[in-house]
């Protein structure tokens, strides 16, 4: 069967082969030695609270059929369904955390293979192979794949879909209609991929050998699909929330977490401060309200109200605030995670380095003292900026 191959699906191969060895050989060793600090699998594999959500969705989901916020027994409406169906269906067919973190180092060495395979395609092998091994080798990659986190089924689903419609000179009715029902899986996993999807298909369009006509029909059916797998879960939410959409992140995210941390920083006050306040103009202090549709339309208004005047100011602090996506360390948030999991166990607290912070209010110099803090951070960090 090998010596049929291609050189391409052999390297493919051996990648998804390696990176089941690695991450398998990972496993192992990481929770041995959290286990000998005392954490069970629970505590290795859902240290965060995101995690423990997600867990705790599932588990309401298998307890009551319906997926109800575990916290207060309403409808969900800020998670979004298939990630915590994917974490409940392994724990009803397994009885085992486990396997979550198991099914997610497969999908991660499809990820990896699929990134070779379209680094090959629009680069050069050579581009294919450093791109997969980046990602693999990357500390955030680790974390995510070895935690109960959305981020490697996401980038799975992304990865496949992009693939089905590259990976030929023609774009099949087939092909768009799988890469259609996988990326409307995509933003049923994380939100974030409603926004995503329009830039694929604009992608797609850009690269593709067909006429225009075809073209346009290929996109049609790419988003029809995904609409009729997204679609059925914004009609559920309409029907229970009255709003037409996936999520009630898009009104929840922007006022606290953008406008409180833009507030806090413009006024020099604690973010609690400003929590307190939008709760008073929300007319609730309920987490639970904050993230329900019944209260986004006035959560949107008050977003605008507080950017309204400041609108440059933001955009340098959103700009600041953006540059540990570019030039972050993985490593970084991987010595804190591993502290959180009981992985190594330290007496000295691991304390977060406010740069941003630093840069936002000119401490340049102390900015870049705490930059050049750890070694191993700063080479990390000078090579993504290269990179």
């Amino acid at each position: 069967m090998l010596r049929r191959m291609s050189p391409s699906s052999k390297i493919a191969l051996g990648i998804f082969c390696g990176v089941i060895l690695l991450y398998g050989a990972a496993f192992a060793l990481l929770f041995s030695l959290a286990q000998s600090h005392g954490a069970d699998m629970a505590t290795f594999l859902a240290a965060e609270d995101d995690a423990r959500g997600y867990v705790a969705l599932a588990r309401t989901l298998l307890e009551t059929g319906q997926f109800n916020s575990p916290f207060n027994g309403g409808p969900e409406y800020f998670s979004t369904p298939l990630y915590p169906v994917f974490v409940g269906g392994l724990i009803e067919v397994f009885d085992s955390l486990a396997t979550v973190a198991l099914v997610q180092i497969l999908l991660l060495a499809g990820s990896a293979s699929l990134l070779f395979l379209l680094g090959e395609r629009f680069f050069s092998r050579f581009a294919g192979i450093g791109a997969a091994i980046l990602f693999v080798l990357d500390p955030t990659t680790l974390i995510q794949t070895l935690g109960i986190y959305t981020e490697i089924p996401f980038v799975f689903l992304l990865l496949s879909g992009i693939y089905l419609i590259t990976h030929t000179r023609s774009l099949s009715n087939h092909a768009c209609i799988i890469a259609g029902l996988l990326f409307g899986a995509m933003m049923l996993v994380r939100p974030i991929g409603l926004y995503i999807l329009p830039l694929v298909v604009l992608g797609m369009m850009f690269i593709s050998k067909e006429t225009w006509t075809k073209t346009f029909r290929s996109a049609a059916i790419v988003l029809i699909a995904a609409l009729l797998v997204a679609g059925p879960w914004a009609a559920r939410n309409y029907v229970v929330g009255g709003s037409f959409a996936i999520s009630s992140i898009g009104s929840y995210n922007p006022l606290f977490y953008n406008v409180v941390l833009f507030e806090a920083y413009r006024r020099g006050v604690g973010e609690q401060e400003i929590v307190k306040e939008i709760s008073t103009k929300l007319g609730t202090s309920l987490k639970r309200d904050w993230r329900s549709f019944a209260y986004a339309h006035k959560a949107k208004a008050l977003t605008r109200e507080y950017l309204s005047g400041h609108w440059f100011e933001y955009a340098w602090f959103h700009l600041v605030k953006t540059l540990p996506f570019v030039a972050g360390s993985g490593w970084e948030v991987t010595k804190r995670q591993f502290h959180n999991n009981k992985i190594f166990v330290s007496e000295k607290k691991v304390i977060d380095t406010n740069v941003t912070g630093m840069i936002l209010a000119g401490k340049w110099s102390d900015a870049w003292n705490a930059l050049r803090a750890d070694t191993s951070v700063f080479i990390e960090r000078l090579v993504w900026v290269f990179l």
